[in-house]
């Protein structure tokens, strides 16, 4: 596994300024919106389309970072998972938007690979 120390850094920063924001912002909220934070963040519609694109995008992020294939390759299954997912969602309300998410798997597909 050969990591190249610059895009390391712009992995660390890219994944770790997010995350260090989401979680000073969840320490400062009440614990009633703690509650109904982890309440929003563990249902089955937010794991089957934001949590599995995240989840996907990360997974590949750290696939291609560490030049490790089939890490690369599993993000890109959960990402597109969790496009279907989003796509399905999505429909209900507007067409056109949903058709939105498959133009960015192909665009975000085509970048890693």
């Amino acid at each position: 596994m050969n990591i190249d120390t610059d895009a390391l850094i712009i992995f660390c920063i890219l994944w770790g300024t997010p995350l260090i924001t989401m979680l000073v912002t969840y320490l400062k909220m009440s614990p009633q919106h703690k509650r109904e934070a982890r309440r929003d963040f563990c249902s089955a519609h937010f794991l089957c389309t934001i949590g599995a694109i995240a989840g996907g995008v990360f997974t590949a992020s750290l696939g291609h970072l560490l030049h490790v294939l089939w890490l690369t390759y599993s993000g890109i299954a959960l990402l597109s998972l969790g496009a279907i997912g989003t796509i399905i969602t999505t429909w209900k309300d507007s067409k056109t938007k949903s058709l939105i998410v498959p133009l960015f798997l192909v665009v975000y597909v085509w970048w890693v690979l």
